[in-house]
């Protein structure tokens, strides 16, 4: 009876061992790991959000705006879809379509400090100092410690 206990316990353990460097290898790439997310739950918005966030940190910009998209048509209202889209738009310097996104983030989230921010920057590179101000100042508001727009700030006040 302990052959058969040990045979059981060796053979469950090593099953284990296959399995763990089976999903560690997913583990290894976030492209890898966030597609298997959102094949194993497809309805869920965030595991979208998160292979779009991969596919925009690989600078595959086109790809990432098919998966914000998509988690959007899950949760309309999911505020890191919208930001994520703003800035890619940003990224391909589709700006009207920036600036509109990242007030759209702003209405659904107003302390969300990093639309705040990259408006502002926006704002700024087009010259339009007021606006910029109130964007940075609206960062600060949320975030008193932002480097970023502690320095805008400075600067506009020249």
């Amino acid at each position: 009876m302990q052959n058969h206990r040990r045979v059981f316990l060796s053979a469950f353990l090593a099953m284990l061992l296959v399995t763990t460097y089976a999903r560690n290898e997913v583990w290894k790439d976030p492209l890898v790991l966030w597609e298997d997310v959102t094949n194993r739950q497809p309805q869920k918005a965030r595991s979208y959000n998160y292979l779009g966030s991969a596919y925009k940190s690989a600078k595959l910009y086109e790809k990432a705006l098919r998966q914000f998209r998509r988690a959007l048509l899950y949760d309309p209202e999911l505020v890191e879809a919208h930001f994520n889209i703003a800035d890619i738009y940003y990224q391909l310097h589709w700006v009207e379509q920036a600036i509109e996104q990242y007030k759209y983030t702003i209405n659904l989230a107003p302390d969300y400090e990093k639309a705040h921010y990259n408006i502002g920057v926006i704002y700024l590179e087009r010259g339009m100092k007021v606006d910029a101000y109130r964007e940075f100042t609206a960062t600060l508001n949320i975030n008193p410690e932002h480097e970023g727009a502690k320095m805008f700030l400075r600067y506009l006040d020249g």
